[in-house]
């Protein structure tokens, strides 16, 4: 890549591109269920109904992330979101290798493409976790915080603090540690985990540890103990943790290959290459892999993610796999390490060839994965196109299509989304033929457009 005279205006060519395909798929992606409920709100009731569900409902950051949201309007989501996917991209790139890539030259280049590309391709329900609004807010945007705490840690332990260690710094380090604590139910009790790890770690090696370290506990416990012990999560674990312990072994045991099997594919296989390549690294007596720090790194972030899957065994009934995408997120840092350490051991550059097949690999699905958003996007505007005539017409009552979801190339990649004027079609109607269905509709959702009531037609059943 020497030829390339003006290194500089290639990564941000490359990087402006990142941030329009991110804002293109969260822009197509239309308004689902969830948004409805926080749309069109005054700033008291927004405030309230935060308090309200955090405590009764969903007590998760991203129920704070997803108001503030909705009451600035998708603007703000489609602002927001590219950036913190791409800060996603770089805390990746600056957990392994302990600085942001240098613009000056091309050498980090193929890392970052592949982690930017593994980051879309190989997450788990990319529709869910990227672009929908009520998705994003829980899934992608918590993750940032755990990544960001993840370099904090590792900058620490080698000596390159990536800030001062003073009040002024602690405190927004507590507020961003409870946010972490407060992320879901996989990733606050792991946040809890690799802290006390490390700090366990640092009382074996005899290191002290930074104050800051301790307002950041004190924020995932605080976070943590609000999550789980509030009315409306301790419930429903109840309810999972009944639910799987009154079922026969063998039943325990698909919920668990299911699981596994889901996590695998949303992944594109990477945890089981990863533990592929860790054993035949191990193995290999020659490069006492053991005590290399990058194969180190690989084999504790490929424990992580696993932690973070199994968390979800608990739970038969996951929604189209979406909670797995932590998991999926860990599993990348973990594959990089790999190459990395294949890399300095064998000085054999693979992740340059595997960057170069994930390159090829983006190109040739990409338009088999972005037709279902654009069919939607057009399905949603007609459908608003319809409400606003009936509004205009006078009417109170409406006949709307069904959305019809087409099919991506790889079940991780179908979009998952809840239609606001939908739940669930009657299975004797389907069963009978029948292709009219009327439908129960939150009234505030119609009053929006002057309506009373929406009778659905779907061209599925």
């Amino acid at each position: 890549m020497q030829f390339v005279k003006n290194k500089k205006s290639v990564w941000l060519v490359l990087g402006v591109l990142y941030l329009l395909f991110i804002f293109l798929f969260s822009y197509l992606y239309p308004f689902g269920m969830d948004e409805y409920y926080g749309y069109n709100l005054s700033l008291k009731e927004s405030i309230r109904r935060i308090f309200e569900t955090l405590w009764m409902h969903s007590p998760k950051i991203g129920v704070v992330f997803g108001s503030t949201i909705m009451y600035l309007g998708k603007w703000a989501f489609l602002l927001i979101n590219p950036f913190v996917q791409l800060g996603i991209v770089l805390s990746i790139f600056y957990f392994v290798y302990l600085r942001l890539p240098d613009y000056k030259n091309l050498q980090d280049l193929p890392a970052c493409i592949l982690i930017a590309l593994l980051s879309i391709f190989a997450v788990s329900v990319p529709s869910n976790t990227l672009f929908w609004i009520g998705g994003a807010v829980n899934y992608s945007w918590p993750m940032f915080i755990f990544l960001l705490f993840l370099c904090f840690l590792r900058a620490q332990y080698v000596g390159k603090p990536l800030f001062k260690d003073i009040w002024q710094n602690w405190l927004w380090v507590l507020v961003l540690a409870i946010f972490w604590g407060m992320s879901n139910e996989n990733n606050s009790p792991m946040a809890f985990i690799i802290l006390f790890a490390y700090a366990m770690f640092f009382l074996y090696r005899k290191i002290t540890l930074p104050k800051w370290f301790y307002f950041a506990a004190l924020g995932v416990i605080g976070g943590l103990c609000f999550m789980f012990f509030s009315p409306a999560l301790s419930a429903r674990m109840a309810d999972n943790a009944s639910d799987f312990a009154s079922k026969p072994f063998l039943t325990k045991i698909f919920f668990h290959i299911n699981h596994m099997d889901i996590f695998v594919r949303a992944s594109l296989c990477l945890p089981p290459l990863t533990f592929l390549g860790l054993l035949i690294c191990g193995l290999d007596r020659d490069r006492q892999a053991f005590k290399n720090e990058n194969f180190i790194l690989s084999l504790i972030c490929f424990i992580i993610a696993f932690g973070l899957a199994s968390a979800l065994f608990l739970a038969p009934n996951i929604v189209g796999g979406r909670p797995f995408y932590s998991a999926t997120v860990i599993s990348i840092v973990a594959f990089i390490f790999l190459l990395e350490y294949i890399g300095q051991a064998y000085r054999f550059m693979l992740l340059k060839y595997v960057s170069l097949l994930m390159i090829v690999f983006s190109v040739l699905i990409l338009p088999l994965f972005a037709m279902p958003y654009f069919d939607l996007h057009k399905q949603a505007a007609e459908r608003a196109a319809l409400l606003s005539a009936a509004k205009l017409d006078g009417k109170k009552h409406i006949f709307l299509p069904y959305y019809l979801v087409k099919s991506a190339p790889l079940k991780n990649y179908d979009i998952i989304f809840f239609d606001v004027l939908y739940t669930r079609p009657d299975e004797r109607l389907a069963y009978l033929k029948i292709n009219v269905s009327p439908i129960a509709v939150v009234p505030s959702q119609l009053k929006l457009r002057g309506l009373e009531s929406a009778t659905l037609a779907s061209s599925i059943i």
